[in-house]
């Protein structure tokens, strides 16, 4: 189940545990954005991926209004930290990306379908004009369908527990990104 949920995890917002580092790329392309809406338990959450390098930096996005209170962080990995940003209250965290990552610090869809029951690969599809490769997922009571393209995550429908969750990509930009995505502002305090 632990395996299940952290899988989850990194499919909802994009968030690549990958091990660059080794040596692999997280995706195929070199640079780009791509801004997600998802749809979980009756809210709204608007999600960007911003990844330079292959996937050696990326920084995530999220914004969400919950209980009439708007929700903003960043999260992003620089050398071998994680940051964690609260953008509303000014605040940070940092952790270890190997103590963050754990043992899920290799994954990708395709390793997943060769290594894992539960995890199949089914063909392809095509969303927002893209080829994708078809992942299905049927594991510890989570049902799933993922839609990847060039090792990015277009489209994602999880049933778990009762609950539906889908998430799809609304816009894609391939090319450079901020820098300053990856930077602290200096009127932020450590939490």
């Amino acid at each position: 189940m632990k395996k299940t949920v952290v899988i989850l995890i990194i499919a909802l917002f994009g968030i690549s545990l990958s091990g660059y580092s080794q040596g692999k790329k997280t995706y195929s392309i070199k640079s780009g954005t791509v801004e997600y809406e998802m749809e979980m338990l009756g809210m709204m959450i608007n999600s960007t991926l911003h990844f330079d390098n292959y996937g050696a930096r990326e920084c995530t996005v999220v914004k969400m209004e919950m209980f009439g209170q708007l929700i903003e962080s960043r999260t992003f990995r620089k050398d071998e930290y994680v940051y964690s940003l609260d953008m509303i209250a000014k605040t940070y965290e940092k952790a270890l990306f190997k103590e963050k990552a754990g043992d899920y610090s290799n994954m990708n869809f395709e390793e997943l379908a060769e290594a894992e029951a539960g995890i199949t690969k089914n063909g392809t599809e095509t969303f927002m004009g893209k080829k994708c490769i078809i992942y299905g997922m049927d594991k510890d009571g989570a049902i799933g369908k993922f839609w990847i393209w060039n090792d990015l995550m277009l489209k994602m429908e999880v049933e778990s527990q009762g609950f539906t969750i889908v998430m799809e990509a609304k816009k894609i930009k391939e090319g450079s990104i901020s820098q300053d995505l990856f930077e602290i502002p200096t009127d932020f305090t450590e939490k």
